[in-house]
């Protein structure tokens, strides 16, 4: 009898870690990610640079752009490692980018921002030299194609089961971008990005 109760004990706890096991943790969201650059459409000061994303800062930005941070923010604070969440203190990926305009991509018109899950925090470009974040101009108005180190949050899906959506803070709009590759191994993927705008990972849910 006690055996057996040894064992239902150990079945138990077993069920309850593996939510937790298979949770991002707040730490795996604060990770640097290395940024990869393939195109020579730089200014010359940046392409001198180390390049990275990371976590973006609502003290660098004013207005509409900080409050879409902090909104994106609130759904991890209130979210536990084990998986379980708040769901009425938690917004949606549409609420967080409510303040935002949809802009005028083919890829924007066929999202519904409803059936996406947010994945990571908004993410801004920085420079290695300074960590502070790279500003709009620095592409010289052209796209960006930058291939994104790896994470635990993107790995092991498919390249169509994501969604980049990238705000472009000059003028409010955000932009519905697909992975150009992705490799399921290491979450490592390659987007062309108009800008270098703040961004967040989600996934389309079924």
């Amino acid at each position: 009898m006690k055996m057996k109760r040894a064992v239902l004990l150990w079945m138990a706890l077993c069920l309850i870690a593996a939510p937790a096991l298979a949770a991002p943790s707040i730490s795996e969201l604060e990770q640097p990610r290395p940024v990869e650059i393939n195109t020579e459409a730089l200014s010359e000061e940046l392409a001198g640079d180390t390049v990275y994303t990371s976590r973006a800062l609502a003290a660098q930005y004013d207005g509409a752009m900080a409050s879409v941070i902090a909104l994106a923010e609130q759904t991890f604070a209130e979210t536990g490692t084990n998986g379980h969440t708040i769901a009425q203190r938690i917004p949606s990926v549409q609420q967080i980018f409510a303040q935002m305009q949809t802009g005028e991509t083919e890829q924007a018109s066929g999202i519904d921002l409803s059936r996406l899950r947010q994945l990571t925090y908004l993410q801004d470009f920085k420079r290695q030299s300074t960590g502070w974040r790279i500003v709009p101009d620095e592409a010289n108005g052209q796209a960006i194609e930058l291939a994104i180190g790896g994470s635990e949050v993107v790995k092991s899906g498919q390249k169509e089961d994501f969604v980049i959506l990238q705000v472009d803070p000059e003028t409010g709009r955000f932009t519905c971008l697909p992975m150009k590759d992705y490799d399921p191994e290491t979450g490592t993927f390659v987007v062309e990005f108009p800008g270098f705008g703040p961004y967040m990972i989600t996934q389309i849910l079924e």
